[in-house]
């Protein structure tokens, strides 16, 4: 059925994984970062073969709520691993490591209920750390983002291009700090809203702390603008129909 119909496939990893032979068939691939269009270029694949839509975020659900202006620089981290075996890829342990490194800092998990949600608790339980605190009962995302100054991403390897809570978080007006793991470390940081850090080097996340506390402004008032200009989910549907259309519009000639 694939050469009969058209086929849109979206990649959310800069890895193919499969020799070039097995997309023949597929119309139109969709790389959400310009870092993965390019990896997608330089495997082989034909420009006319490869399009750029950024994910898109409901501004009208998230909005900037203002931090707290008092007490410690809140960091959330709000992306739950699916499974025991994903908390050391997902970078726990640099959060706990930053938290005791930093007393001056407070990280807040959100912890969604999957399978990973114990161990995560009895690590932090276990760590005997005050400024780590566990949220589990999340109800709503922006009031979540409005309690924190900025959002991390320590991933130790890539897992997604670009991560639902970093680009929320943008979208809330709180700037991000980013693994240099993550595909889309080189826009953001471009657009100044983004830290970017090796969570593999000793020391690197907390001087990205460092430097996004001593410039918070500069880097919060760049948030929203940023996740406006890539993220907008107009945006996003606008581009994607216009490929629907593009691609019945080739099928049918």
């Amino acid at each position: 059925m694939l050469h009969r119909r058209p086929v849109i496939f979206t990649t959310i990893g800069e890895k193919c994984g499969l020799p070039l032979e097995h997309y023949k068939h597929i119309d139109v691939i969709v790389a959400e970062t310009s870092f993965d269009y390019d990896h997608l270029r330089q495997y082989g694949f034909d420009d006319n073969k490869l399009r750029l839509i950024r994910p898109g975020v409901d501004s009208k659900k998230f909005f900037y709520k203002n931090a707290p202006i008092s007490g410690k620089f809140r960091i959330l981290f709000a992306s739950t691993p699916p499974e025991p075996k994903d908390i050391e890829v997902k970078g726990i342990k640099v959060l706990l490591t930053l938290a005791k490194s930093m007393p001056s800092v407070e990280i807040v998990i959100a912890v969604r209920p999957w399978a990973s949600a114990p161990f995560i608790k009895k690590m932090v339980q276990a760590s005997g750390l005050s400024n780590v605190l566990l949220q589990t009962n999340i109800q709503d995302m922006n009031e979540l983002y409005g309690s924190i100054h900025a959002t991390i991403a320590p991933f130790l390897m890539s897992t997604k291009s670009a991560p639902l809570s970093i680009l929320e978080s943008l979208m809330a007006g709180k700037p991000v700090i980013l693994s240099n793991h993550i595909e889309v470390m080189n826009e953001l940081s471009s657009e100044h809203c983004a830290v970017v850090f090796d969570p593999l080097a000793e020391g690197s996340v907390l001087r990205a702390v460092k430097e996004l506390i001593d410039n918070y402004v500069y880097f919060q008032q760049r948030s929203r603008p940023c996740a406006d200009k890539y993220y907008s989910l107009d945006r996003f549907f606008k581009q994607y129909e216009d490929l629907y259309d593009e691609v019945l519009q080739g099928n049918r000639g």
